[in-house]
């Protein structure tokens, strides 16, 4: 029955005095009817006078009075399986009240039967609102509640391990309520450890947090310290920096001061990798050398294997990747020694890395698959999300754009499943560089700016460049050079804070692939000539700066300069099978050859280029190409092969929206004095 199946002014009474709550309502309504205030008759639903009707003044009272028409034993039944919470199984009850099955059966389809529960699944029961189960616990003396939480907690304790470790928080809760503060505390860490382990990373806090309360009032430092210890490592995947890095440089002290060394090792490997977000791995990298001197001789363990872990990570962000390499290397064998595969995997993914960042990418694929393999073993997300992206930009170098995305798609789903908001910031990114590459233009836009808004709340972290230099990247192309700059001029700032080299290089090749865009290659020149100093691991992975330079060179007139630097480009392409920056460099050779009066050299680069790019496909490189074809088919006096090339250069251009570029093809294309195809 609904409230206007009676009067307007009648459910405007009842409304008033249950605030208009549907479910309140409901209540009410049935407990008038029960109570014969509002009955049937002739067919009709009829009331008393409203003065005559007295509106219960809670729901409280009204749940009250559908509970006190059941029996004695029901109504004992119901409040006990309140203690249980909101939802309950037969079985819970059963061991809880230690009453036949006959009996409890009968209790609890009395209630059903009252509206005051509901059978939710096979054997398992739920409340029919949360008032409902308050209204009876609350009338539950303190002292009878405590010992019915500590029954409840017992009964869970005979269950197998298994079953007591999926329960730990339901353990946890119930010697809380119980008074019994030391188990609460031990299944309050063993629930914050289960919660982690299913990326429930908000509860997981909860119950370090609450296992941090239970430990300081009973004064175990031993827990206390583990309790950090743990808050610290959900506070780091949750990017809340500031914080863990107080947790955890607590943690550290404690732990050095009860002289658990494993402890210290394995706090300060955390706190490297929150060095490393924080844009301050040379901090990270003295603090754990200053701890590895300080141990000596220690023997093998996975808090050892662990820190050499985070140095390995912390080398990976400065570019220094031999000594990353290194560092992986002895990350793995400890962890063998131990028999840890999750660090190992960890320590495997790192090895890659250093490998593909030295230029053997060759080598490195096959460790990146045993990473992988290692870390699904054993539910390593952390692994497989920094794995799944380090293997796609081997396949995005290689111009693979089919596996670059299909790696990435993967990165980004674990990461997703990971909820690690800084991981998640990065892979966003990657994933809008793909659609960059690939010719999608406004939906990288749309990635690029959803990884920017998340990565605001993060503060400074390396990962916060690449969204900010896909956006830089896509105003510059599409004609906003003001934009353009500003954003790649930041992204350059956090690099620079944060020691990323490879951001480094990658930003201040965007801005001078601006300042040539935009008619300044003098500008351009001087931003990058510095960068051809820099060892070749850091130029690894990142886009290529020679070939920009060399067009630079073209620009200001020195063809020889140009001539030179794009055989080496080409050369180290060759060698690193670098197949992105081989299109450029081909292009640009085409361009030197065509000032050179090599015409058909340059033809043959143009198109070797543009047959590259097609495949991929990388389409802003194919219209570069064809742009610049169309320009030597002009010189060789081509006109209808020059508009040809200039036609299909614009269609691309037109489709990307690049207006430097449409402006350039234009300004070719009414000097070929050839009309229009059609």
């Amino acid at each position: 029955m609904g409230a206007t199946e009676i009067s307007d002014e009648f459910t405007t009474l009842v409304h008033s005095r249950t605030e208009g709550n549907p479910f309140f309502v409901q209540q009410v309504l049935r407990v008038l009817v029960e109570r014969g205030d509002v009955y049937r008759e002739d067919g009709r639903w009829e009331r008393k006078e409203i003065v005559e009707v007295d509106v219960p003044e809670s729901v409280r009272s009204v749940i009250g009075q559908r509970v006190s028409r059941l029996s004695e034993p029901a109504q004992a039944i119901l409040q006990e399986a309140s203690v249980l919470g909101q939802a309950f199984t037969f079985d819970d009850l059963q061991a809880l009240t230690g009453l036949a099955e006959p009996e409890i059966e009968e209790a609890l389809a009395a209630a059903a039967r009252a509206g005051l529960l509901r059978e939710t699944a096979r054997d398992a029961y739920g409340f029919d609102h949360a008032l409902t189960r308050q209204t009876l616990y609350g009338e539950l003396t303190g002292r009878r509640r405590r010992r019915l939480h500590r029954a409840v907690g017992e009964a869970l304790e005979r269950l197998p391990a298994l079953v007591q470790r999926r329960r730990a928080s339901e353990l946890a809760w119930h010697f809380l309520q119980a008074d019994e503060a030391e188990r609460a505390l031990r299944y309050a860490l063993l629930a914050g450890d289960e919660a982690t382990l299913a990326f429930a990373h908000a509860e997981a806090e909860l119950q370090f947090r609450t296992a941090l309360e239970l430990a300081r009032e009973l004064g175990d430092e031993p827990s206390l310290a583990a309790a950090l210890e743990k808050l610290g490592a959900v506070l780091h995947t949750l990017g809340r920096y500031d914080e863990a890095l107080a947790t955890l440089e607590d943690v550290t002290r404690r732990y050095r001061f009860l002289g658990d060394v494993e402890g210290e090792l394995r706090s300060v490997a955390v706190l490297g990798r929150i060095y490393a977000r924080r844009a301050s791995p040379e901090e990270g990298i003295r603090r754990i050398q200053s701890l590895l001197s300080g141990v000596g001789d220690a023997a093998p363990s996975s808090g050892l294997a662990s820190l050499y872990l985070g140095l390995a990570r912390l080398y990976f962000s400065s570019g220094r990747h031999e000594e990353q390499l290194a560092a992986a290397e002895r990350a793995g064998e400890l962890a063998r020694s131990v028999g840890d595969q999750r660090v190992l995997a960890a320590a495997e993914g790192r090895r890659g890395t250093a490998l593909a960042m030295m230029g053997d990418s060759q080598m490195a694929l096959p460790i990146y698959e045993s990473a992988i393999e290692l870390a699904e073993a054993v539910g390593d997300l952390d692994t497989l999300s920094s794995t799944f992206n380090n293997i796609s930009v081997v396949y995005r170098t290689r111009g693979d754009v089919a596996r670059w995305r299909h790696y990435v798609e993967r990165a980004l789903e674990v990461t997703e499943r990971l909820g690690d908001p800084s991981n998640l910031v990065f892979m966003l990114g990657a994933l809008a560089w793909v659609e960059v590459v690939e010719g999608n233009w406004e939906t990288a836009r749309a990635h690029a700016e959803r990884s920017l808004a998340m990565s605001m709340s993060l503060g400074v972290t390396w990962d916060a460049n690449i969204p900010r230099c896909v956006l830089g990247w896509l105003a510059l192309y599409q004609g906003d050079h003001t934009t353009g700059e500003q954003y790649v001029t930041e992204a350059l700032a956090i690099s620079e804070q944060s020691g990323d080299a490879q951001g480094i290089v990658m930003s201040h090749q965007f801005l001078a692939q601006g300042e040539q865009l935009y008619g300044r290659p003098e500008a351009a020149i001087a931003r990058l000539e510095p960068l051809l100093d820099l060892p070749v691991g850091v130029l690894q992975g990142t886009f290529n700066p020679m070939p920009v330079l060399a067009e630079a060179y073209l620009a200001v007139g020195e063809s020889d300069r140009a001539g030179e630097l794009i055989v080496h480009a080409l050369d180290r392409a060759a060698a690193e099978d670098d197949r992105l920056s081989q299109i450029d460099a081909l292009r640009v050779r085409g361009m030197v050859l065509r000032d050179q009066g090599e015409w058909a050299a340059a033809d043959a680069s143009f198109a070797s280029a543009v047959g590259m790019a097609r495949g991929m496909p990388w389409p802003l490189a194919e219209a570069r190409t064809l742009l610049e074809w169309g320009h030597l088919a002009q010189q060789r006096g081509d006109q209808t092969g020059a508009r040809e090339h200039l036609e299909s250069a614009q269609a691309i251009f037109l489709r990307l929206g690049a207006r430097p570029l449409i402006a350039r093809t234009e300004q070719a294309l009414s000097t070929t004095g050839v009309p229009p195809s059609k």
